[in-house]
């Protein structure tokens, strides 16, 4: 994560960009949240911003894999089969199954 150092007693960023910061009493944010959620400009107090980072820059996407394709792929159809039942989580647990499998066929 990169910090850019506050400087100042104005909001840098517009009030809708997602932000972390770092305050004068060592606070760091762990969530990020809308610029506009924090006071800028009071200097005096202890949550003083000193430090803030861009929060989109943590959360640059994933590249999807082959193995993701495939696990597409399965779910795709076990979707469009009716007669299969199962809760979400064993929907993405056998598609990856599938996946892992053509990938070991694929392999031979």
């Amino acid at each position: 994560m990169k910090w850019i150092k506050h400087v100042g007693n104005e909001m840098p960023v517009s009030g809708n960009t997602q932000v972390f910061i770092k305050t004068r009493s060592k606070n760091i944010s762990h969530l990020s949240n809308e610029a506009s959620f924090y006071d800028w400009n009071n200097d005096a107090h202890p949550g003083y911003i000193l430090e803030y980072a861009l929060a989109e820059e943590e959360q640059k996407p994933q590249e999807k894999t082959l193995r993701d394709e495939f696990a597409m792929a399965a779910l795709t159809g076990m979707l469009a089969d009716s007669e299969y039942a199962g809760n979400v989580d064993d929907y993405a647990h056998y598609a990856y199954k599938c996946a892992d499998a053509m990938i070991k066929a694929r392999s031979k």
